[in-house]
């Protein structure tokens, strides 16, 4: 790792509980928690991974902190958890081929955190698509890089209708033009992350919330979620805090240039929240 990344808070200052990194990418608390913090080590995912005598790091970068409460995952976590997201809900990928798959291309890639890189988006299909021609490739990820999707999945518009987020992340000019689920899982991710002059993650648009259009901006509050309709000053927490405090929805709507629809969506938000226990990963399993 570069000094230029060990002094970037991108990656060195905690931001988001774990329990608000979940909400914020619509994954499974339990599940990011197996990400962040444990490897995986009950099955054998050809020679290279997913053994005991080899095991992979976390997927999700989490800084270690002096009590759980507190936030544990820094921005660059926060867009690590994006793209492991992107493959549960994407693939068929059990947790344990999902963490296998990412640590194959995190190990191609190379670099410190190739997963909230540009590099993710224009090779990681190159990267999977070599290893399924491995003898012994692991099967369902060989599925999940070669087969046609069943379904595709509905990728969102690369910018909403409003000028104040007219530079949302727009996808790269070539993504894959097959159909797999990583083709297509690759082309989420690139709908919802943009990239920064040296390649790693800048800002994201948060793909958890059905209604509310959030982004979190590496250079803008630290990291600190806004409502892209109402631009970095439409603080969520501080808008949150507002209505729960007894403004109505209405009026912060108006203030703010927000649907009345995305407040309400985060308008039981707390913060901080409590961190998910600590679970067994049950073998085998896939969140739908």
């Amino acid at each position: 790792m570069s000094s230029d990344v060990v002094l970037d808070a991108r990656f060195t200052h905690a931001v988001y509980t774990r329990a608000q990194t979940a909400r914020h990418v619509g994954l499974d608390p339990d599940d990011l928690h197996r990400a962040a913090m444990w490897t995986v080590g009950r099955a054998r995912i050809g020679k290279q991974i997913g053994t005991m005598s080899n095991n992979p790091p976390p997927i999700v970068t989490s800084l270690r902190r002096p009590s759980p409460p507190e936030p544990r995952i820094p921005f660059i976590g926060l867009a690590e958890a994006v793209v492991y997201a992107a493959v549960r809900q994407g693939t068929s990928l059990p947790q344990i081929h999902a963490h296998g798959a990412l640590s194959i291309v995190r190990k191609s890639l190379g670099g410190a955190h190739p997963l909230a890189t540009r590099a993710f988006v224009t090779d990681a299909l190159a990267v999977l698509r070599a290893y399924a021609q491995h003898e012994d490739a692991a099967p369902e990820i060989v599925q999940a890089v070669t087969a046609p999707a069943p379904s595709i999945p509905s990728i969102p518009p690369t910018t909403p209708p409003s000028p104040s987020a007219r530079d949302l992340p727009v996808p790269p000019a070539a993504l894959p033009a097959d159909e797999s689920e990583f083709a297509l899982l690759v082309a989420r991710v690139a709908a919802h992350v943009d990239y920064g002059e040296d390649g790693y993650t800048r800002r994201i648009r948060l793909p958890g919330y059905s209604t509310a259009d959030v982004i979190v901006d590496s250079g803008i509050s630290g990291g600190r979620p806004f409502f892209a309709r109402g631009g970095p000053g439409a603080d969520v927490e501080t808008i949150v805090r507002q209505y729960q405090g007894g403004v109505p929805i209405g009026e912060l709507a108006g203030r703010h240039g927000i649907p009345s629809a995305e407040i309400a969506e985060l308008a039981n938000l707390t913060w901080p929240d409590p961190e998910p226990p600590s679970v067994a990963p049950p073998s085998n399993d896939h969140l739908r």
